[in-house]
Parts: C-alpha cells; structure tokens; sequence
C-alpha cells in the first residue's frame, strides 16, 4: 500500500487525534515526575524516598519542559513534512529527527512511555512513500522501541520509575493515577488501530474506485473502437457515393452517347451492306450491356449492399438483377444451412461474386452462369462458373488480384481454372467466424 497525500481525510484527522492524545500523555508523566519531586522535598519524605528508588531523580523542571518543547518540535516538523510531500529525502530525514526527538523524550521520560513510537509508525504510513524506504524506516522504529524499554535499560542507566514515584502516594491516589496511565495508554492503542483501519479502508475504496473508471475507461474505449470503425465505414460509403457520380456522369453519359450514334449509324447504313448493319448492331449490343452494367456497378457503389441484408439475400437480388436484362442468365444454388457471418466475409463473397459475372459478362462473352455457396462446419465455399469461351492462359487483372488479395486477408484461399471454350471458374473456400449477425 502506498499512502501520503493521497490518504484519506479521515486517517489524517485521527493522525491529529493521535498527536494531540500523545502530547496529553506527555503532560500527565511530565507532571507526576514534576509535582511528586515537589511535594516529596516540601513534606521533607526526601530519605524515604530515596530508600525505595535508590537513585536521585532527574531536575524536576527540566522533565515538562524538555519533553513539551521536544514533542511540539515533532509537530512543527511533521506541519514541514507535509509540504514536502514531493521530496521523499526530505521526508526521510525529518522522520529520522523524529524518531531520535521520541528516543530523547523516552529518555526524559523515564522510560515509562513509548506510545510515542507508535506515533512514529503511523507517521511512517502516512508521509512516507515507496516500501523500501518505508520499511527501513519501519525498522529503525521497532528497534527503538523494543530498545528504549525501562526494564531493558535500567540494568545499566540509573533512572527512577513512574512506579517510584508513585508509590509516595495514598493506595487510592496510586489506584486513580494508574487507572488515567493505563486509560491514555490504551486509547492511544486504540488510535493507532483506528488509523491503520481508515487507512486500509481507503485502500479498499481506492482500488474498488479504480476498477470501476478501469471498467468505465475499457467500456468507453470500446464504444470509441466501435463509433471509429463506423465513422471508417461512412467514409468508405462516401468515397463510394462520390466514384458512383463521376462513373455515372462520365462514362454513363459517354456509353450513352455512343449508343444513341450507334442508333443513327445503323438508321443511316440502312440500305447499305447488311455486314455493316450486323456489325453496327453487334457494337451496339455490347454498348448496351457495358451501359446495363455501369449501372448495376453504381447502384451498388450508392447503397451498402449487404449491411441490412442477410448474404443469400443479397445475391439474389443481384441475380435478379442480371437476369432481368434478359441477356444473360444466372443460377444461385445453395448446399448446407447458411451460418452466421460477419460484416467482412458477407462483403468479401459479395464482391467475389460480383466481379465474377462481371468477368463472365465482359471478357468471356458467358451466356450462362452458375454460381454455388456449399456452407459447411465453419467454412464456405464459393464456385461460379460459367460457359463463356475461356482462356488459354490466366491473367490476373485488378479484379481478380483483388479477389484473391481479400479472401487471404480472411484466411481463405481461392483459384482460377480456365481452358479455350470451357468457360472460367472460381473456387473459394473462406473460414467463418461464426460471430452472430
């Protein structure tokens, strides 16, 4: 756990609770060593006490003094260490102070207190970042307060106990002192776990925090994936709308004006050569069905084809549309139960089926064509072919370049055969994702 500036408002207020309670506690052993010197040498109980603690007490006024100026030094330096919240080394070394502040007052004190070094951990835990340093820190603090221990200490210094001087009291004095020291001592304890408590708590609530902007952050960018890719799709229909008015203002309107001259030229040859004539109309013909197929090709550039549509639905509708001219004839045959596909594969069949008849129509003069979709487990398979007059050897234009270049962006693969007089066909087989639509 990594606490400081970031530790919750509630820790730092028990921190200042605790702070306080210790400089109460100071005060309380402060004035039992200070008033009980007193009061001993005023009754003149000097050699009497002497017999029981058997060592002369510390200057009576040096031990509130000392310990006060001592302890609000502490806090003057943690008031410091909480605007040095950037500098760690800084913090280090005004903790080192003040633990070597806690072990003088120990010392002052007797050695009858060290709830201060609890202090000091809690003190650890809140400005101190970074678990080395802070378990270093952590260290030196239980070494000191296993350390600075009365019975420990008084086999070699000669020091006089809290138990000492209060034996010069009454049996109800002593019962009513003890109960106060041994209270503070406990709510001091009582603090210290209060604090570690808001601390982990705020842990607990930081990381539930985190997780829930981790989980807002993942949702966001996944609408932010999604509202992208729209964003490219629109583009791409964009471009397609702008490629559909050039093609249909450009070259529909030079087919179409070809056409009509081809018109006049057979109304003009007309009593003329009949191979003329033939031969005029034969032109016209194929003016026609480039004019036809112009046509279809910007239909489908202004609309999204398959976006709202089911694949099988799609082809048919471009069968239908193929046949409706009544010049060639196209067959769709489905095998298997069509699977669920994906945006990108309904849209790779699609084109390979319709730059297919397009090939079948304008390079192989095809009258008839066939194409069959076998779905199987995870996979389709696509075939067209066709009965135009085939080639002897495969020349892979953009349309087919194209073709193959998008099945193998889906792990597919697909092949051309042909030969003189049997037509063109195209195999494709292309691994289905199974994602619903």
């Amino acid at each position: 756990m990594s606490f400081g500036v970031a530790a919750p408002k509630r820790a730092q207020r028990t921190y200042l609770f605790l702070y306080l309670l210790n400089l109460v506690i100071i005060v309380f052993y402060s004035i039992i060593f200070f008033s009980t010197v007193y009061r001993i040498c005023d009754d003149d109980q000097a050699l009497s006490f002497l017999k029981i603690a058997r060592y002369l007490p510390s200057i009576p006024w040096k031990i509130p003094v000392l310990s006060c100026c001592l302890f609000l030094i502490i806090g003057g330096l943690n008031f410091f260490q909480q605007r040095s919240q950037k500098k760690q080394w800084l913090i280090f070394i005004i903790y080192v102070c003040n633990l070597a502040l806690c072990c003088v007052i120990s010392y002052t004190l007797n050695f009858s207190y060290k709830g201060l070094f609890l202090l000091l951990i809690a003190d650890a835990f809140l400005n101190l970042q970074g678990m080395p340093l802070k378990m270093f820190s952590l260290l030196l603090t239980f070494a000191c307060f296993i350390t600075f221990d009365y019975d420990l200490l008084s086999v070699s210094i000669k020091m006089v106990s809290f138990h000492n001087y209060l034996v010069y009291y009454s049996t109800q004095t002593r019962i009513f002192l003890y109960g106060i020291k041994t209270s503070l001592d406990s709510i001091n304890l009582i603090l210290v776990i209060v604090f570690f408590y808001q601390l982990i708590q705020g842990e607990i609530r930081e990381n539930k925090e985190f997780i829930r902007v981790n989980t807002e952050l993942e949702r966001n960018l996944e609408t932010l994936r999604t509202m992208t890719k729209e964003i490219e799709e629109a583009a791409k229909v964009k471009e397609r709308n702008r490629l559909a008015h050039d093609i249909h203002d450009i070259l529909g309107h030079s087919l179409t004006c070809i056409d009509t001259g081809l018109e006049a030229c057979i109304e003009l040859a007309k009593g003329t050569k009949s191979e003329l004539i033939e031969q005029l109309g034969k032109i016209k013909r194929f003016a026609d069905v480039g004019l036809i197929d112009i046509r279809r090709s910007v239909h489908e550039l202004e609309k999204d084809t398959i976006k709202n549509q089911s694949l099988i639905d799609a082809l048919g509708e471009l069968v239908s549309e193929i046949n409706e001219a009544k010049i060639h004839h196209t067959t769709l045959k489905i095998d298997g139960a069509p699977l669920p596909m994906e945006y990108d594969e309904k849209q790779t069949v699609y084109r390979i089926v319709q730059e297919s008849i397009t090939n079948s129509i304008n390079h192989g003069a095809a009258k008839n064509i066939e194409i069959v979709l076998v779905f199987r487990d995870a996979a389709l398979e696509l075939e067209t072919k066709d009965d135009g007059k085939g080639c002897l050897i495969i020349h892979e234009n953009f349309g087919l370049s194209h073709m193959e270049e998008q099945i193998k962006l889906l792990g597919g693969s697909i092949t051309f055969d042909t030969s003189v007089g049997e037509g063109f066909s195209i195999h494709a087989v292309l691994p289905i994702r199974r994602h619903p639509e």
